[in-house]
């Protein structure tokens, strides 16, 4: 039995942003509930795409509407009545279609669907959820290419308070645009110069960490996720979050953590896929102990940087939270990680060996 909805197959890297979503947003939706009158959810690039559902319920607004739901069935059992409202933009004609027959179907939450770029409809994304007193936006950009993620056309959006952020960063994608002119007027030459003369994971992580960079003048607590590509190992995309709170943070590194695994048997099912039709010629016994090695050693890097970049910054007046708040910028770093390695800390910050954060 396959470990994820046939809907899937081909496209294993999308299941796995879908249970990402998943697994944040409705934790999250009952936290903000707690003291938002209304929480407001924004999917700027709606689609739908490649899904193979004839009720799109393997598309992203489909199970965002899934998550708010039980959000407000645990809210009202606890006596919040807490609205929720949902604003779903699709730019390209045929796909708003399907996307505008989705949003006729329900009539549990409040859906308005809006044909155009996201980017020249700010003001409208705006007034609507500034239609409720007592709000709280999350905005899922999820583009198709990398133009839309251009810091001068989200930032009206992003000013936003209160607001959260999750930005689908197409790295597989953008990563053959890093040299171009268009990309240098679209992100700065500031950001140019951080990825010039890297290559492989260092260019694809680093290219994602500068536009953090960016994000995180927004939002403080900014951090990166990686999601590899099913049949490679590469990555295929980053996903980078952005809140005010530190307890945003916590459950979306929670929501990560709980992901890992996920990704990993997602990627083993379908390279096995793949080799049962013949096309890659090793078992899956041969390819478990390969995949665990590469997820573990990809996971052992990031630790690698996150210890990096903490003792880096480390003095006597640094606390926990603070080396939380820099290590937690990192894919695949946890709050374990950093609290195992705060423990071990010595009297002195020399004392303390690079091995305890591995």
């Amino acid at each position: 039995m396959s470990i994820i909805d046939v809907a899937y197959y081909g496209r294993e890297q999308t299941a796995v942003k879908h249970e990402m979503l998943r697994r944040y947003l409705g934790p999250a939706a009952r936290i903000i509930g707690s003291f938002a009158d209304c929480f407001v959810y924004i999917d700027c690039c709606s689609g739908p795409w490649n899904t193979v559902r004839e009720d799109l319920s393997d598309t992203s607004f489909s199970i965002a509407c899934g998550q708010l739901r039980a959000a407000r069935a645990f809210l009202q059992e606890r006596g919040r009545n807490v609205e929720f409202r949902c604003l779903f933009i699709e730019e390209k004609a045929v796909p708003f279609g399907r996307l505008q027959q989705f949003c006729d179907s329900v009539d549990d939450i409040e859906i308005k669907p809006l044909q155009g770029d996201f980017t020249e409809k700010v003001d409208e994304i705006l007034r609507f959820i500034r239609e409720r007193p007592n709000f709280f936006p999350f905005f899922f950009i999820d583009p198709t290419g990398w133009s839309p993620l251009a810091i001068s056309a989200i930032s009206p959006l992003l000013r936003l308070r209160p607001s959260e952020v999750l930005i689908n960063f197409m790295t597989s994608h953008i990563k053959r645009f890093l040299e171009s002119s268009s990309f240098e007027t679209k992100f700065g030459p500031d950001y140019m110069q951080k990825v010039l003369g890297l290559s492989g994971q260092d260019r694809d992580d680093q290219a994602a960490y500068s536009f953090a960079d960016e994000i995180r003048r927004f939002y403080p607590y900014a951090c990166t996720s990686v999601v590899l590509n099913p049949l490679r190992n590469q990555t295929h995309f980053h996903l980078i979050y952005g809140t005010r709170h530190p307890k945003g943070l916590e459950k979306f590194k929670e929501a990560e953590k709980s992901c890992f695994g996920f990704m990993q048997a997602v990627r083993l099912d379908a390279q096995h896929r793949q080799n049962v039709s013949g096309v890659v010629q090793e078992t899956l016994f041969d390819l478990t102990p390969v995949q665990d090695r590469y997820l573990q050693g990809l996971r052992t890097h990031y630790l690698g940087q996150a210890f990096d970049a903490v003792t880096l910054r480390t003095s006597d007046m640094m606390d926990e939270r603070e080396a939380w708040k820099i290590a937690s910028r990192f894919p695949l770093v946890w709050k374990s990680d950093l609290h195992r390695w705060w423990q071990a800390r010595g009297p002195r910050e020399g004392t303390v060996r690079r091995q305890q954060f591995d």
